[in-house]
């Protein structure tokens, strides 16, 4: 046998096994699912095409994880591509992800966790973390009344235009202790009943944000059984506002002794 017929011999073999390689990953891109393309790296364990698989799977699992919205699905991307392209952002994504999810599940220890699983985080996230635990441990001393909706005039005037909205409830020191802060988000939510935007405002303070002009009052602590009025008015709505509003404790400070 000749040199040539040989060499024609050796790579007649291999440009099938290359074309039947290439044919088994357009098959996985046309299924396009994690499944796919791991039973193609299976199956084919030397491939080229690797690099290209184990991407698409990567990305396809951090989609997965954002569709899911759990712990557990963000760690499987992380499992399986410890030094992954996308891991950078799939870390971000689920510290994202669970300081949204300790914000709604709002207990002491979806706090903890946050704060045991990121040590490291943001200094201003941490510290929220810790308000946060504060209050809901402390939450069952504090009753919010029904939520109260109004169109008002933000300057006052008794015949000027609805330029704005007030929103207030009655709030209830029901501890054994008098309340010397207690700070709230006020929620706007959606025909869903979702939160589209919010804003921070205290019921009892020593000063207000942005050093604006306290009312009378205001900054006198609520005693035990006592109660006081919360009232927040703006004009600046969210665009996607379906007319709903939740209150939510957030920071609270007590007077000890």
């Amino acid at each position: 046998m000749t040199i040539r017929r040989l060499a024609h011999a050796l790579a007649l073999p291999l440009l099938l096994g290359l074309a039947a390689c290439q044919t088994a990953f357009s098959k996985a891109q046309e299924a396009d699912t994690i499944d796919a393309y791991e039973a193609f790296l299976v199956e084919n364990p030397t491939t080229p095409y690797r690099i290209q698989a184990e991407s698409r799977i990567e990305l396809l699992l951090l989609e997965k994880a954002r569709a899911e919205k759990t712990l557990p699905a963000y760690d499987a991307v992380i499992a399986r591509f410890p030094k992954g392209a996308l891991r950078e952002k799939t870390l971000a994504e689920r510290k994202d992800f669970l300081l949204a999810w300790a914000d709604e599940t709002d207990t002491t220890e979806a706090w903890q966790k946050f704060m045991d699983e990121y040590p490291s985080a943001d200094k201003k996230q941490l510290v929220e973390a810790e308000k946060r635990q504060r209050m809901a441990g402390l939450r069952d001393t504090i009753e919010i009344g029904p939520i109260e909706m109004v169109e008002v005039n933000l300057a006052h005037q008794k015949d000027g235009p609805l330029n704005g909205w007030e929103f207030s409830a009655e709030i209830k020191n029901k501890g054994d202790k008098p309340v010397q802060h207690l700070m709230f988000k006020l929620h706007y939510l959606n025909a869903e009943g979702l939160s589209v935007d919010s804003d921070t405002w205290p019921v009892v303070a020593q000063a207000l944000p942005g050093n604006m002009p306290m009312a009378e009052g205001f900054d006198a602590p609520i005693p035990p059984g006592g109660s006081r009025r919360f009232v927040y008015e703006t004009g600046d709505m969210p665009p996607t506002w379906g007319k709903g509003a939740k209150l939510v404790p957030i920071d609270i400070k007590l007077i000890e002794g």
